[in-house]
């Protein structure tokens, strides 16, 4: 629908300034963001073609903006918070800033990264303790073009199975796609491959009362936003039982 409009002004307009001009003027902040990025990642392709040889697909491209508006779109929310019951399980919102869990309770950071040159998907999650210390950091990747949304689900289900492999029998998860939450909070209803995900994910805290999922701003998310960028520098799937380097400041 985006794109069908873009090409409906490119087609009624003399320039590419005209047309954005007309894009501001007459559609959504929402459209108009999207188009932003469209273009913006269309510059950037075309700089990947002449300074690395590397060349996308109109399809990657698009894809592409699509995950950055949401990702862009997901940093700048004020989620109300919410908790919602699953079972003994909640799934909860918070603030931006990283806090301690409860005593005897552990706290799981996870995030996923998209590298897309590369076709990887990407997972880091760190678990630390009530005294903030850090207990196990777990990274792994894959070779697949995830959507974010897929991306950060697949990511909360390897935690989940992290803290089960692990023995831990109370541990919040704490991702920064409130998509995600929120989705887990109205049971997962689609038929899509990221809703088949919520599923699997939502049956796994029915199976684990002392399995929790909660929502924070990435701004308390950095540890795993690290981890999972630095997750390709290793073989694919790779646990710390000691800081990685790449987080210990």
């Amino acid at each position: 629908m985006v794109l069908g409009r873009a090409f409906e002004c490119i087609a009624t307009t003399s320039s590419l300034t005209d047309f954005i001009f007309d894009i501001c003027r007459s559609e959504s902040r929402d459209i108009v963001g999207r188009v932003a990025l469209l273009l913006w990642q269309i510059w950037a392709a075309r700089n990947d073609v002449i300074w690395n040889d590397a060349h996308h697909t109109s399809t990657t491209i698009g894809r592409t903006a699509v995950d950055a508006w949401q990702q862009w779109q997901e940093v700048h929310k004020q989620p109300s918070p919410l908790v919602v019951q699953h079972g003994h399980n909640r799934v909860q919102g918070n603030n931006s800033v990283w806090e301690k869990p409860s005593e005897m309770w552990l706290k799981c950071n996870v995030d996923a990264a998209f590298h897309d040159r590369n076709h990887i998907t990407s997972f880091g999650c760190c678990v630390r303790d009530s005294r903030r210390q850090f207990i196990r950091a777990q990274m792994k990747w894959q070779q697949a073009n995830m959507t974010v949304l897929e991306g950060e689900a697949v990511t909360v289900f390897e935690a989940l199975h992290f803290a089960n492999a692990n023995i831990w029998n109370r541990v919040i998860s704490e991702s920064n796609s409130s998509t995600l939450v929120q989705a887990l909070s109205s049971s997962g209803h689609g038929d899509s491959e990221f809703y088949a995900i919520v599923s699997s994910i939502i049956y796994q805290l029915s199976l684990h009362s002392n399995l929790e999922v909660k929502f924070v701003r990435r701004q308390a998310n950095m540890v795993a936003h690290t981890l999972a960028r630095a997750a390709c520098s290793w073989v694919s799937h790779r646990i710390f039982d000691c800081y990685p380097s790449c987080i210990e400041y």
